[in-house]
């Protein structure tokens, strides 16, 4: 289904069914060849057995519409293989769409097939009388859940739209697929006496609750000013609009006395569980005072403090972050210390245990020894459903120099291990190129799977090449697999019949957790990824690759060599 150059790369990411199709000039007969090379034993390229579906393409059909699509923000999966994505429409004659209606959101979790959930200037916006959708928020993407729901942000216009008071909101859908309203500016905050007049990109769970950050209208006799106006919320069930107040800016913060919560935004969005918990960060009143908190255990806890002991190590946190809850309740952290930066993990009772997973001076013993854990990135943190952690990190000590000193890491059963090096070979791309220094999008699923995009050096890339990057995933084994790389030809013509290949200039992926924190992934415990691609003629699209299990080669491979004998005749 998918064509790249150069040729071995085009037998590695093709799957078994589309290989008697010509490539890059090549035809059958090396493809049976290279087939025949891997059944005989040269190596097991569960690569070779990566698929590909594609979703949906510029200027093809856009459903709901009857215009086209333009283009695409990154896309979300969900543990049934359901992806959604908010997109742009093709504006121009006949085509139905203006620059007042021309984007939307698009989901394919009811039914499986793609359909549109919500448009602007078309769709009425539930819960808003005659107002419609305009925009879905820069930078966001839609939340789908296992069941296949979507939540998102949307901003309004139409009548009794008056901007920054009552112009924007979040909905969800239920369990039938109905698209109803959780939230709009202008309503009642719970918990408070004040109203709502914004809000971050929602969080969503598996019971169709969300959480969020939101501010409130200051102002004569609406009880919220500067010091109190922004907060965290979550559903209390099912139904819409039933919220909870987590956290006010200017309450008094527990487990800190004599403090009180600090400014909320939209970097302190919470993480959520399929419990209804939340996690979550943020400033306290006092010079440099922060801390992170829990729902896990019931009832919201501290985990760690600005200047308390930091367990596992003589120093004290000095900016704790970034907590990730799972379905057990269970959260992970990262801080900063006096002299580095480490990763712990919390329990899910009233008052959480916490444990330290890894810190800078740890030794890294699958990197060789001496090789020990640099500066954590403690952006990339991702915490899964098995309670372990994967994340970036430099690396220090023995051998380490500017071309090899960052990694990929997870942790398995047997602990801490290194998934892909700076400097180290880059599975799928050929002799001489090498993984370079920027590891980002990192994702982690609930079986350990993990995905990234990195950049490469090496053989054939230099300025201006086009194929300095590409996307990884591991198979179940721990074994890297190339996903896309730019430069690369792609067909994205999901016929074995006809052929479409585009050469990749951008790919972007939406990283995630372990899919137990509320927020949009790009890999599910399925392993299949959901990616956007941009290509050198301008156009792009959304593309899912499945990355299956090691050992079924040689099933493969049998069926491969049937259709190739079939196909010449």
């Amino acid at each position: 289904m998918r064509a790249v150059a150069p040729f071995a790369e085009s037998l590695s990411r093709r799957s078994g069914f589309a290989l008697g199709r010509r490539v890059s000039g090549l035809g059958v007969a090396p493809v049976a060849a290279a087939m025949l090379m891997a059944l005989a034993g040269q190596g097991q390229s569960a690569h070779a057995q990566v698929t590909y579906r594609t979703v949906a393409l510029q200027n093809t059909s856009a459903p709901g519409t009857g215009a086209s699509f333009g283009g695409f923000n990154a896309a979300v999966i969900n543990n049934a293989g359901n992806t959604a994505f908010n997109a742009s429409l093709v504006v121009g004659p006949g085509s139905g769409a203006t620059f007042s209606n021309n984007v939307g959101l698009w989901s394919e979790g009811f039914g499986g097939s793609l359909s549109l959930v919500a448009r602007s200037g078309t769709t009425p916006a539930p819960g808003a009388g005659s107002a419609t959708f305009t925009t879905f928020g820069t930078g966001n993407t839609p939340v789908l859940n296992d069941n296949g729901q979507v939540a998102f942000f949307s901003n309004l216009a139409g009548m009794a739209v008056t901007s920054g008071v009552n112009s924007a909101g979040i909905w969800s859908q239920d369990s039938l697929g109905g698209l109803g309203l959780v939230i709009r500016a202008g309503s009642a905050a719970p918990g408070t006496t004040g109203f709502f007049n914004g809000f971050s990109a929602p969080r969503f769970n598996n019971a169709g609750q969300v959480a969020f950050v939101g501010t409130l209208a200051t102002g004569p006799g609406s009880g919220a000013n500067v010091n109190n106006d922004s907060g965290i919320w979550r559903q209390t069930s099912v139904a819409f609009g039933t919220l909870a107040l987590v956290a006010r800016e200017g309450s008094p913060a527990v487990g800190v006395p004599g403090l009180n919560y600090s400014p909320l935004s939209a970097t302190n969005s919470p993480t959520l569980n399929n419990s209804g918990q939340t996690a979550f960060s943020t400033a306290l009143s006092a010079p440099g005072a922060r801390a992170n908190y829990s729902e896990g255990g019931g009832s919201l806890a501290v985990l760690g403090v600005n200047g308390v002991a930091a367990p596992g190590t003589s120093e004290t946190f000095v900016f704790p972050s970034s907590p990730i809850i799972n379905n057990s309740g269970r959260s992970a952290f990262f801080s900063t210390l006096s002299s580095g930066t480490g990763i712990w993990t919390a329990s899910n009772g009233s008052t959480p245990a916490v444990t330290l997973v890894a810190r800078n001076g740890d030794p890294v013993i699958s990197a060789g020894a001496g090789v020990n854990l640099g500066t954590i990135d403690g952006a990339s943190l991702r915490f899964n459903g098995a309670d372990r952690v994967a994340f970036t990190s430099a690396l220090s000590g023995s051998g380490t120099a500017a071309g090899n000193n960052f990694a990929v890491l997870a942790q398995g059963s047997s602990g801490l291990s290194v998934i892909a090096r700076a400097g180290s070979a880059a599975p799928g791309t050929g002799a001489g190129v090498l993984f370079g220094t920027s590891f980002t999008s990192l994702s982690f699923n609930n079986v350990g799977q993990v995905a990234f995009i990195a950049n490469l050096v090496g053989s054939g890339i230099g300025p201006g090449s086009g194929n300095s990057s590409g996307l990884w995933a591991t198979d179940l084994s721990g074994g890297l697999q190339l996903v896309a790389r730019t430069g690369d030809l792609f067909d994205v013509n999901s016929s074995t019949s006809i052929t479409d290949n585009r050469t990749i200039s951008l790919i972007t992926y939406t990283a995630s957790s372990g899919g137990q924190d509320g927020q949009g992934r790009g890999l599910n415990d399925a392993g299949q990824l959901v990616f956007n691609l941009t290509f050198t003629d301008g156009t792009s699209g959304v593309f899912v690759a499945t990355i299956p299990t090691p050992g079924a080669l040689g099933l493969l491979g049998v069926a491969s060599l049937a259709a190739l004998r079939r196909r010449r005749r």
